[in-house]
């Protein structure tokens, strides 16, 4: 009696383990969203699940959770899930570069621009807002923007040219709108290249110490282009979390050079722009 006790009771525990044991091995583990592969094909590239053929080892099942993007289930249990990104039209755009000297000829005509400040290129900061209306044939967008330049000097005498402890600082204030088309037909596109054209206003301030300022202006015409290298396709984890958390479609390292010329004769702005920096898509 006592053995046939111990034997059910042994009976009952191993039925009960192996039962919990298939359980286990039925339900899904609690797993978060993982980002596709296919995410980052070209747009239009990716064929429906029907028309894909199943790798050796694969077998297709209908799971609940396919209507919320499940598409795979890896073989350690992680849910994989296609991760649907909503499409970007906007851009943001910071970059800090040089800017050719203007020639610019003081009313004495004794000193220039280059004698009382520099030479050399001023250093300029530019912030450029760009909206993308079409899309289908490459990013054709109106581009607005502004820029910040600055250069010191200091005056000279009338007399014998010398140079007068006066402080002037220049401030050079580009405003401009124009258009951008860029070269970009993949989601994940490793190299844009672009173009841009338009038209921007100068507004320049000559600022002294001594209290008396400056102001003019003049209006003019830009063209140029550039490169964008997607640095969110470098790391697919990146893109996902700047994605979803942030918005930011695509994080791009731009080169650009720009040619731009003024209609004044008292302020020639003709030269030449070389600048770098980020921008995001949004």
């Amino acid at each position: 009696m006592k053995f046939f006790t111990v034997t059910t009771l042994m009976t009952a525990v191993a039925v009960f383990i192996s039962q919990a044991h298939a359980v286990n091995k039925e339900a899904p583990p609690m797993e978060p969203p993982y980002t596709n592969e296919s995410e980052f094909d070209p747009v239009g590239g990716e064929k429906s699940r029907e028309e894909k053929t199943p790798q050796k080892g694969v077998k297709w099942i209908h799971h609940p959770d396919a209507k919320k993007g499940l598409i795979r289930i890896e073989q350690d249990g992680t849910y994989v899930y296609k991760i649907k990104t909503t499409k970007k039209n906007q851009t943001g755009i910071v970059r800090f570069g040089f800017m050719s000297p203007p020639d610019i000829k003081s009313a004495d005509g004794l000193s220039d621009f280059k004698s009382m400040y520099t030479s050399s290129e001023v250093p300029t900061i530019m912030f450029d807002y760009e909206w993308q209306p079409f899309s289908k044939y490459g990013k054709l967008g109106l581009q607005v923007g502004m820029g910040v330049g600055t250069a010191n000097g200091q005056g000279h005498f009338l007399k014998d040219g010398s140079i007068a402890p006066e402080k002037y600082t220049f401030v050079i204030l580009p405003l401009n709108v124009g258009l951008l088309y860029r070269l970009e037909y993949f989601n994940r596109q490793w190299v844009a290249p672009y173009v841009a054209g338009g038209g921007t206003y100068i507004a320049v301030a000559e600022l002294r110490d001594d209290g008396k300022q400056h102001f003019s202006g003049t209006p003019a015409a830009y063209a140029g282009g550039g490169l964008m290298f997607n640095i969110t396709a470098l790391d697919k984890s990146m893109a996902f979390n700047l994605d979803s958390e942030y918005g930011v479609g695509n994080l791009w390292f731009v080169a650009e050079y720009r040619l731009q010329t003024s209609f004044s004769e008292d302020l020639n702005f003709r030269g030449s722009i070389m600048s770098f920096g980020i921008s995001a898509d949004f």
